[in-house]
């Protein structure tokens, strides 16, 4: 699954009342760049006060993604090696990039690890880390922010 990396930098109000600059890395399910940047900057806009910029964006690429209650849990990548053996008794990795919620990093593992016991086929987790992503954000979310927003109105 191709997703839209964006990273922004802007100025939100702190928990002391004090203005100050904010670095963070949001994901969206958007198919083009221009719709990346609309998707972000509506979810964005309440948090904004004062300049708001995108730092960059990109394409990434995860082979799996779960994201179960991305408003209270951490982002974690996961790397694992989908193991096959040929016709000749090679052995073959192939590599797979997940990207899941979890509260911890042990609950991520358990829940990767209980991912790969219901899959058929051989899996090794061979790295889970934390990421810098902040939040998902998908085209419901945008369109739920909008609806929110008429009914205030």
């Amino acid at each position: 699954m191709t997703l839209i990396e964006c990273k922004v930098t802007f100025d939100s109000l702190s928990e002391e009342g004090l203005i100050r600059r904010v670095n963070e890395i949001h994901v969206t399910d958007a198919l083009t760049f221009t719709e990346a940047e609309k998707m972000v900057t509506e979810i964005l806009k309440p948090l904004i006060h004062g300049s708001f910029g995108f730092k960059y964006m990109k394409q990434v690429y995860f082979d799996e993604l779960t994201i179960e209650n991305p408003a209270e849990e951490t982002f974690f990548i996961a790397k694992i090696n989908s193991i096959s053996v040929n016709d000749a008794g090679t052995e073959r990795r192939i590599p797979l990039k997940w990207l899941l919620t979890a509260t911890d990093i042990d609950s991520a593992k358990a829940k990767v690890d209980e991912m790969i016991r219901g899959a058929l086929g051989t899996f090794i987790l061979s790295e889970i880390k934390e990421s810098k992503i902040i939040s998902f954000v998908s085209e419901t979310d945008v369109t739920e922010e909008d609806n929110k927003q008429e009914e205030e109105d």
